[in-house]
């Protein structure tokens, strides 16, 4: 990348919408949360408790919607402040804090991301992927708190300069009631070679 690009990819970053900047600062304890919630997330065999057609489905599918189309700016809009997304490179439940992962990106870092492909100067995004993805096996539990726990299988098709790549596992969502409807809180992605070499994941998966 020239220093050209750089510099406008700074600019960029720069005129982040205020919301963003009002983000919320995840401390360690919100870590500490993320690594529970995936071991209880991996362990978990009791039957959900929410029927196929509750709000979750809806969220998950409007999700990939908006993602496949490319509109991440959207997909923003529903994540609560607080969000966590991650893709962690091991098979069996980890902790964030110790092992590194495919993503490990907060609300703010995400629209970092975002800003720098919106920018066409990512030449890992030039041209953008073109996506595809298809979620099932939707499965959901309300908790104590009256969030909702949900469990679904991704399959993602990816076409980039000739090339098709797929991925293809099981994720986790932490949906939480708020005045707009249901925000995503947490989003893991557990792919089936995440212990493997990566290719191009520069989109948001």
């Amino acid at each position: 990348m020239t220093d050209r690009e750089s510099a406008a990819i700074r600019e960029a970053m720069l005129r982040e919408p205020s919301s963003a900047a009002d983000a919320l600062h995840i401390d360690d304890g919100r870590y500490a949360a993320l690594a529970a919630e995936t071991a209880a997330a991996h362990g978990r065999t009791d039957p959900a408790t929410l029927s196929p057609g509750d709000p979750a489905a809806s969220v998950l599918y409007r999700e990939a919607r908006l993602l496949d189309g490319g509109r991440y700016r959207d997909w923003l809009t529903m994540l609560a402040e607080d969000c966590l997304y991650w893709i962690p490179t091991s098979r069996s439940p980890s902790d964030p804090r110790r092992e590194s992962g495919v993503n490990l990106d907060d609300k703010r870092r995400l629209l970092d991301r975002i800003v720098v492909i919106e920018t066409g100067l990512l030449r890992a995004q030039d041209p953008p992927s073109r996506t595809a993805r298809i979620v099932t096996n939707v499965e959901s539990w309300k908790t104590p708190s009256g969030a909702i726990e949900v469990r679904s299988n991704l399959m993602l098709w990816e076409r980039r300069r000739g090339y098709l790549d797929h991925y293809i596992g099981w994720q986790e969502h932490e949906l939480v009631p708020s005045s707009e409807g249901w925000l995503i809180r947490r989003k893991i992605i557990n792919l089936l070679n995440c212990d493997e070499p990566q290719g191009n994941i520069t989109f948001i998966l």
